[in-house]
């Protein structure tokens, strides 16, 4: 049976306050940050490329964010390197994109991942959701991080 938007928003923040649950001050033995995470949550739009080289948009929510790294847990599997775009609106603001590549990649439970994106840009506008093709010629880090099916 299909989720409603509601459902999903539902299912992200009780997936998130499990996270924190579990271990919300101890970093994982994976985890190479050089600066602390701040707690940050709000809902958001992930695009990523979760199979081969087909952007997807799926909703999500942000867990933390760092200077150079935000957490958010959304329903796709991404791979470490591929480039994720991740939309924020907060009250009274425009969106806000935030792009990078994937930093990491945790499973959490039904589908759902926890995705650590190492942040490269960051503005008013798209960065590649819209056309990843035509931003690699302006992002040469999105240019490598494009996976071969979407070049």
């Amino acid at each position: 049976m299909l989720e409603s938007p509601e459902q999903v928003e539902q299912s992200i923040r009780g997936l998130i306050e499990s996270l924190d649950a579990s271990d919300p001050n101890q970093p994982q033995a994976s985890d190479r940050r050089l600066r602390e995470r701040r707690p940050f949550r709000v809902d958001c739009t992930v695009a990523c490329f979760p199979s081969g080289g087909v952007l997807a948009t799926v909703p999500g929510a942000t867990r933390n964010i760092s200077f150079r790294g935000l957490a958010v847990v959304a329903r796709a599997q991404v791979e470490v390197g591929h480039p994720i775009e991740v939309v924020v609106e907060l009250p009274d603001s425009s969106p806000t994109h935030l792009a990078g590549v994937a930093a990491f990649c945790r499973p959490v439970t039904d589908g759902y991942h926890e995705i650590g994106l190492d942040l490269k840009e960051h503005g008013a506008v798209p960065i590649f959701c819209e056309d990843p093709l035509a931003a690699a010629a302006s992002y040469p880090w999105l240019a490598d991080a494009l996976p071969p099916g979407a070049r």
